[in-house]
C-alpha cells in the first residue's frame, strides 16, 4: 500500500512539473548575457576575447526574449555557448581568469539550452470582450 501511495504521488509530481508554465531558463540566459557584457569591462581581456565575450553576450541578449517555444532559438543558444567555449581554450587570453570564466559561463548556457526546463508555454490569448477597444482609437 505504501509503495502505490508513493508511486501515485510521484506522479502527480511530475505531471505538475510539466504542466507548469517555466520560463526560468529564458531569465538565466538572459542574466549570464548580461553578465558576459558587463564582465567584458571589468577585467582585461584580450582583443579577440573581448569581441567574443562581447559578441556572444549581445547575441543572447537579444535572442533570450524569444526563448518561449521556440527550439531555433535554444539551439541558437547553445551554439552561443559553444562558440563561447571553444573561443576561450583556442584564442590568446591576458589572463586565466577569462579562459575559466568563459568556459563556465558557455557551459552553463549550453546547459541550460539543452538540459533546462521548458522555456514557457505560449497558450492562446483570449478574446477580447465586445466593446472593449471603444474610446481607446482602435
Amino acid at each position: 500500500m505504501r509503495v502505490r501511495d508513493f508511486t501515485r504521488r510521484a506522479r502527480v509530481g511530475i505531471r505538475r512539473i510539466n504542466d507548469a508554465d517555466l520560463e526560468p531558463a529564458r531569465y538565466l540566459n538572459l542574466a549570464l548575457a548580461s553578465w558576459l557584457l558587463v564582465s567584458a569591462f571589468l577585467w582585461s581581456h584580450s582583443e579577440d576575447q573581448f569581441l567574443v565575450t562581447a559578441f556572444v553576450g549581445a547575441l543572447v541578449a537579444i535572442v533570450a526574449p524569444f526563448e518561449v517555444g521556440s527550439p531555433r532559438v535554444r539551439t541558437i543558444t547553445a551554439a552561443a555557448g559553444a562558440f563561447l567555449v571553444v573561443a576561450a581554450v583556442a584564442l590568446p587570453r591576458s589572463s586565466s581568469v577569462t579562459l575559466w570564466h568563459n568556459a563556465i559561463v558557455g557551459l552553463l548556457m549550453m546547459g541550460i539550452s539543452f538540459f533546462g526546463p521548458p522555456h514557457g508555454i505560449m497558450r492562446p490569448r483570449p478574446e477580447a470582450p465586445a466593446g472593449a477597444y471603444d474610446g481607446v482609437g482602435m
